[in-house]
């Protein structure tokens, strides 16, 4: 069976034709996945304007915040069935592909061009730089981005977002396997303990269909997007290692996301001692989203004892970089730790 190694990205399809590369064959897929979503009620104000979620960062922001009434609270009908319709790109080597399938997962603020931006790919994308070394890719919208489709933004859980990759995986195997994935590359993520609050005041968030309402009218208000590129520049990126050029096209082709996933993190129960393949974990040096802007010394603390059963566990740390790595001037550098790690292991 041909292996299966995710990619995630604990974080917008351009209107730009990505470059011609005669060395790839790309098809796109709609694919409609099946999922037992976990459903949650919200505890705080409607969020109606740009005053309430200003009151939502500073209730979340409280030095006794942990000690006050939570924001989301299980629902009345904890566990339903739904059917969401995905959208994704499938890439192969044209010539000489091995059998192992990549499948890459973006986080909050992107969509599946996060793994193949239009600017610079030659630089900054990791599609094209994993099908040079071989391997192919699967990399999609995330429900709400690009073409999947929209979910009211309280759906948008850590834990559903993950159901969801299950079922993509699920239906690229052809069958459903309790090892769904043979190997794992977790980016910009940490299990320390950080505090998901300094990201969202660090983001100063606005309700998206209030920003834009003719891009993202059509999204409820728990859908968010940081206020302006130097937000984006604070969260995700680090001074001065980065293009501006780069810095400008984060900020012209974000997608807003649910503020509901970045408050689930809170929540969420990371242990996995049911995997048993090999784990790396990768985050930009000065992640500020993951580790508060210094992961050395932080973000490695944690990690084995999620993947208690991982036949190995890798934990690195990228220089000269923050949350989006991939969009740092050296990220080729961190793509062949990815492939190197992933050849190690025997893929």
């Amino acid at each position: 069976m041909q292996p299966i190694l995710a990619l995630s990205f604990l974080l917008p399809l351009l209107a730009q034709a990505s470059p011609v590369n005669t060395h790839k064959v790309c098809t796109e897929h709609t694919l409609s996945v099946d999922v037992t979503t976990n459903n949650l009620k919200w505890n705080f104000p409607a969020l109606k304007t740009e005053d309430d979620i200003a009151a939502l960062n500073t209730y979340m922001g409280r030095r006794d915040a942990k000690s006050l009434p939570p924001l989301l609270l299980p629902s009345e009908e904890p566990l339903t069935n739904a059917t969401y319709t995905i959208s994704g790109t499938l890439c192969k080597p044209a010539k000489g592909a091995s059998d192992t399938l990549l499948i890459a997962t973006h986080g909050g603020g992107y969509n599946r061009a996060h793994w193949h931006p239009a600017i610079k790919p030659e630089q900054y994308s990791f599609v094209d730089f994993a099908l040079n070394k071989g391997y192919s890719i699967f990399y999609y919208d995330r429900v709400s981005t690009g073409k999947s489709q929209v979910v009211p933004g309280i759906f948008a859980s850590v834990y559903n977002q993950a159901h969801i990759l299950a079922g993509i995986i699920k239906q690229v195997k052809g069958a459903i396997n309790p090892e769904l994935t043979d190997a794992a590359v977790l980016t910009g993520v940490s299990y320390y303990g950080l505090d998901s609050a300094a990201t969202m005041q660090s983001k100063q968030s606005r309700i998206a269909n209030l920003v834009n309402p003719k891009k993202w009218g059509h999204l409820d208000s728990f859908y968010t997007s940081w206020v302006d590129k130097w937000s984006n520049a604070e969260a995700f990126f680090k001074f001065p290692y980065y293009e501006p050029d780069v810095l400008q096209y984060a900020e012209d082709t974000k997608e807003p996301a649910s503020f509901v996933e970045t408050l689930s993190v809170r929540n969420s129960n990371f242990s996995s001692p049911g995997f048993t393949g090999p784990v790396l974990v990768l985050d930009g040096q000065c992640d500020f989203v993951a580790c508060g802007g210094l992961c050395p010394g932080a973000f490695e603390n944690g990690t084995e004892k999620i993947f208690p059963n991982a036949k190995k566990v890798v934990t690195y740390s990228h220089p000269n970089s923050g949350h989006s790595f991939n969009l740092a001037p050296n990220a080729t550098a961190a793509f062949e730790v990815i492939t190197d790690f992933l050849q190690d292991n025997g893929f």
